[in-house]
């Protein structure tokens, strides 16, 4: 069975007030069902409220994690004086990307 959320749970998942919550559920950016004084929401609710939004250029929070990870990772493995020309590396690397995915070539 699928877990249901209250809304004190859901702010501090979303990291947000009670009070936000409950205008973003009036204004139907978050289904809820109203149950006696309160609401409840279902988790399911919730994932698809946070699911990363494509943007341009930009990386969602959990993609800078990833990327952040891998950077460790990697200057994990040497000195630190070879750690600035891996930073030098992996920026140019995503600033390709990026630039690649505005249709501009690096």
């Amino acid at each position: 069975m699928e877990r249901v959320l209250t809304v004190p749970e859901v702010a501090g998942y979303l990291r947000q007030s009670p009070y936000t919550i409950r205008n973003w559920i009036k204004l139907g950016k978050i289904p809820a069902k109203k149950v006696g004084r309160g609401y409840l929401i279902h988790e399911t609710a919730l994932e698809k409220l946070t699911e990363p939004v494509p943007s341009k250029g930009k990386l969602s929070f959990s993609e800078s994690m990833k990327l952040m990870r891998e950077l460790q990772a990697e200057t994990a493995k040497l000195g630190p004086f070879n750690c600035i020309e891996v930073l030098e590396q992996f920026d140019q690397q995503e600033r390709t990307k990026v630039n690649n995915f505005d249709g501009i070539s690096a």
